[in-house]
């Protein structure tokens, strides 16, 4: 008798459970977001993610920065700005809600979703050519000007290849079911421009560049649940780019919000923290006499300056290497710091034009504040006339409080620059038509050189 054996197989659907993937996505709006997300002050709306238009967000980097004629006053990796510009601000233009869900992830990615950072290695003026003895340093479209990015929550410097930082689980909002993550759980980020010698590379080098390249210099992308897989730690991003842009929530740019001026520059060195004036009796200070201290002050400008009034109030045209009508003119102000004490020199009529006349103390009207008395600076140069005092940082002209260098202080030159001696005297004072009550006075200026 033959015996046939049959080995038979079959499949079983169902039988066990299936293993889907973990899974994140973008999150554009509230519907995404679950109520106990909603109930804990998440909130969602639409983000286009770090393209060109998006990623204009305010670094807050001055209006402008000025670069020296020449390396002997501004050195290599000389700090010309910097500014700390915060995710939530900063990463896009009009910049992002606090609470604003931009991620939502299974919670089996808990612990396993990440912030990806790089320069822009793609782009020659933004993040591909690094400065070879400056450390994170990349090349701008600027010449002559480097640009730093440093994640402020790792410490790291910006590289052009990628490098990443958990998102940690304290990050996150998570309701059991779903992680969502915010706007908060990404990096700030620090921005330093650099003076850098070599002005082979970059485009920009005329007297004045207005930095209108649209591209970023650095961004910012997720990974986790299945987006931006393709990123890895290392890879060059100028090929790595896995999720652009729609899956990077941030670009940090230059554009459209500094000046660069190529002019001589000048440098505050020396100046008296504090100036002490001599206690005066009420009785003295109603009499006319006054309380003086004398002080001075040291500048120095690369030795390329040419500083006369004439060259401020009649410019005359053409480019002259960096100087506008063939000299640059650097204005000295000394500006009133404090919000009360401007107030009350405005309400007081001590005023001469948009320019203080006086300089009073910080708590001015306050009790065991001295009033009906207040400062005059008085200047060596000027015949006995009281300076005016700037209003604000932003120089202009006399009008406003602002001098001429070389009509307030006396030049000569050494080792390769110009050095500016100006000596002021304080002198507290009675206000005429006011009357005086004792006490304490605490008055403070900002002493501001640079080209209007």
């Amino acid at each position: 008798m033959t015996y046939s054996w049959y080995l038979s197989s079959a499949l079983l659907l169902g039988g066990l459970p299936s293993l889907a993937a973990a899974h994140c996505e973008r999150v554009t709006d509230t519907h995404q977001l679950s109520e106990a997300a909603i109930n804990a002050g998440y909130s969602a709306q639409g983000w286009a993610g770090a393209n060109n238009a998006e990623a204009r967000g305010h670094l807050g980097l001055p209006g402008t920065v000025t670069l020296s004629g020449g390396s002997s006053f501004q050195k290599e990796g000389s700090l010309l700005a910097s500014s700390s510009a915060s995710f939530i601000n900063s990463g896009r233009a009009g910049g992002y809600s606090p609470n604003q869900v931009l991620f939502k992830c299974d919670v089996s990615q808990l612990g396993a979703i990440y912030e990806f950072f790089a320069t822009n290695g793609a782009d020659n003026y933004s993040g591909k050519q690094p400065v070879g003895d400056l450390s994170g340093a990349y090349y701008t479209r600027v010449k002559n000007i480097a640009l730093r990015l440093t994640n402020q929550k790792s410490g790291q410097l910006y590289q052009r290849h990628w490098q990443k930082r958990a998102i940690s689980p304290e990050e996150v909002f998570n309701d059991g079911q779903h992680i969502y993550v915010p706007a908060s759980a990404f990096s700030d980020v620090f921005i330093e421009l650099l003076r850098v010698d070599n002005a082979g590379y970059g485009v920009e080098g005329t007297a004045r560049d207005s930095y209108n390249y649209e591209m970023p210099s650095g961004y910012v992308a997720f990974q986790g649940g299945g987006i931006g897989q393709g990123l890895s730690e290392g890879a060059d991003s100028a090929v790595s780019n896995d999720g652009k842009s729609v899956n990077w929530p941030a670009g940090w740019s230059l554009a459209h919000q500094t000046q660069f001026l190529r002019y001589s520059a000048c440098d505050v060195v020396d100046y008296p923290a504090t100036v002490m004036l001599p206690t005066m009796t009420v009785a003295a200070l109603e009499e006319g006499t006054t309380a003086d201290a004398p002080f001075a002050v040291r500048i120095e400008c690369s030795n390329s300056i040419s500083v006369s009034r004439n060259a401020w109030e009649n410019p005359g045209g053409g480019d002259d290497g960096g100087n506008v009508g063939g000299s640059s003119s650097m204005m000295l102000g000394l500006v009133v710091s404090d919000a009360n004490a401007a107030s009350k020199a405005a309400s007081l009529g001590l005023t001469n034009g948009s320019a203080y006349t006086w300089l009073l103390s910080n708590d001015y009207g306050n009790s065991g504040v001295a009033s009906g008395v207040g400062i005059r600076i008085y200047n060596d140069q000027l015949g006995g006339n009281a300076m005016d005092l700037a209003p604000s940082t932003t120089i202009s002209g006399s009008a406003n409080g602002w001098y001429a260098l070389d009509d307030v202080a006396t030049l000569t030159t050494s080792d390769g620059k110009d050095i500016f001696n100006a000596s002021f005297t304080a002198s507290l004072e009675k206000i005429q038509g006011q009357s005086i009550t004792p006490g304490s006075v605490y008055a403070q200026a900002q002493i501001i050189v640079g080209l209007p």
